[in-house]
């Protein structure tokens, strides 16, 4: 996970790491054995009140086109 500094200061860029942490461990359960994931938080990200949902939408979308390229 990489938090840029565009997304503010320490405090802000902590928080939005410790915010996508909470959000993918929710996901870790749908996710591949040994699968290898880079979350690049932007600036904006800061001030974001759906970092969950961001995130979640991020790893369904992947995860479609993971399955959908498995056919």
């Amino acid at each position: 996970m990489t938090v840029s500094k565009a997304v503010g200061g320490s405090v802000d860029r902590h928080r939005v790491a410790r915010q996508i942490r909470h959000a993918m461990a929710a996901q870790v359960p749908q996710l591949p054995a040994g699968s290898v994931w880079v979350i690049r938080a932007l600036p904006g990200a800061g001030g974001s009140a759906t970092i969950a949902a961001d995130v979640g939408r991020g790893v369904g979308t992947v995860m479609e086109s993971f399955q959908g390229g498995r056919r």
